[in-house]
């Protein structure tokens, strides 16, 4: 039987300046209105990654939406990331690439703090590369049809509690069911 080889990942790089602005409108604070914000694409380097992967795409709190077509930010990121893999990184292949989805990834604009189904974000995603991996934070509320979705489909896996996904040389990890203050309480 063949061990596994464990190396590490390591981060060497991050531009100092994002590739690309993404601006959103999310609930202000207070019940305030909407908030006009703007999402910062920043690139980096790793060694590590294995040979059967070209990249990684890590993202959380995607809390807005576009304004101008009213989707999610997470779908309007996926867009983005899409067309910037095009220009800027044509070598490399979207089929390639692994997404962790790490929470908060629904909003309604008009009522902060609220909760809702971000199954759209992940089919986003899932459409535009080749794995997507993550969990929902507390502000994500999947149906049950939502979550046999996730479940069911090829490329996409869902943490409903901790565990580990295996991306040929990579291990994926997750802590996925700790939401809110609780995480205070596990450290």
């Amino acid at each position: 039987m063949k061990k596994p080889v464990h190396r590490s990942i390591k981060i060497v790089d991050i531009a100092k300046e994002p590739l690309k602005r993404l601006p959103y409108q999310t609930a202000a604070p207070n019940g305030k209105g909407i908030a006009y914000k703007v999402l910062p694409i920043y690139w980096g380097e790793m060694v590590g990654l294995p040979k059967e992967l070209d990249a990684l795409v890590v993202t959380s709190d995607l809390q807005g939406v576009i304004d101008h077509e009213q989707k999610l930010l997470g779908e309007g990121l996926t867009d983005t990331l899409a067309q910037l893999f095009e220009t800027h990184f044509s070598d490399l292949n979207p089929s390639k690439v692994v997404v962790c989805l790490c929470g908060d990834l629904y909003v309604d604009p008009l009522k902060r703090g609220s909760s809702g189904n971000p199954l759209s974000v992940w089919q986003a995603f899932h459409s535009k590369f080749g794995v997507v991996a993550g969990i929902a934070g507390n502000h994500d509320v999947f149906s049950c049809d939502a979550r046999a979705e996730l479940d069911a489909t090829a490329g996409i896996h869902f943490f409903p509690k901790a565990g580990k996904l295996h991306c040929g040389e990579m291990t994926i990890a997750a802590l996925g069911g700790v939401i809110g203050r609780l995480i205070n309480r596990i450290v």
